[in-house]
């Protein structure tokens, strides 16, 4: 068997007034507003994640998968 790796594409972008989140792939909207997908990683303010924002959201979502 082979391990699932994931790209940052794969990431969900949740963008509000507010700020930013990324979510495990195929996390849906309904998921991300009831809290069963919880961010990886956000930010406040306007603006859009940088890259390594997305490094540490891969980063995150290996430890949480115990890879």
């Amino acid at each position: 068997m082979h391990a699932i790796r994931y790209v940052a594409a794969d990431l969900v972008l949740c963008e509000s007034p507010d700020g930013w989140s990324l979510h495990a792939p195929g996390s849906t909207d309904d998921e991300i507003a009831s809290g069963d997908a919880p961010y990886l990683v956000c930010g406040e303010g306007e603006g859009e994640p940088t890259a390594a924002d997305y490094r540490a959201a891969m980063r995150e979502l290996a430890r949480r998968r115990g890879d």
